[in-house]
């Protein structure tokens, strides 16, 4: 693994900009190269870190729709490899604050901006931690730009896990915009 690629891990996975409290119960279900083997399949080559800078315009318009990124700077995206068996182009690997700690979670996005794969890569709440099931996370398959995800109304909850939920679906909106403005067109 590079050392970009290890750098971006430890920072998501809270090494960096995401301090942890002692008591903080961390469930890493997913290491980033399990979980860029998700999204971008199994192949010779390993994706291709892109991490793409925040700034400016892109940032004002994240704060106006309350998308404000954990990390402001830099989204970390992923190329994933041509010969890819998956249906994702892209991996994005970011983290939403939950009630009071960032889960870190993985997207996937087709070569229209749709979201193809979704998965909680590290969760560190005591509760909520039911947004990993797939019956969630499927949910938000094929979604794109264009589409509410809402929870209570486009998206189901789970009993338990609401602020998670709400927090998963800010942090996939947050995604999709980071594509739309990044990707789209290419």
């Amino acid at each position: 693994m590079t050392k970009a690629l290890q750098l971006a891990f430890i920072l998501i996975a809270g090494g960096g900009f995401f301090p942890l409290p002692a008591s903080a119960l961390t469930e890493v279900y997913l290491s980033q190269q399990e979980a860029l083997r998700l999204v971008c399949g199994t192949t010779k080559e390993e994706p291709t870190y892109e991490p793409q800078t925040i700034s400016g315009d892109l940032l004002e318009e994240l704060k106006k729709e309350s998308l404000e990124p954990e990390d402001k700077s830099v989204a970390h995206f992923f190329r994933c490899p041509k010969e890819s068996t998956k249906k994702s182009k892209l991996a994005l690997i970011d983290a939403q604050v939950g009630k009071h700690l960032p889960i870190t979670y993985i997207m996937g996005f087709d070569e229209e901006g749709k979201v193809t794969e979704l998965e909680i890569m590290v969760y560190r709440e005591k509760y909520g931690s039911a947004i990993k099931r797939g019956e969630f996370v499927n949910q938000y398959l094929g979604k794109d730009i264009s589409n509410s995800l809402k929870v209570g109304t486009a998206i189901k909850h789970i009993s338990g896990a609401t602020i998670s939920a709400r927090s998963i679906s800010k942090g996939v909106t947050r995604g999709l915009y980071l594509w739309k403005h990044f990707y789209s067109g290419q």
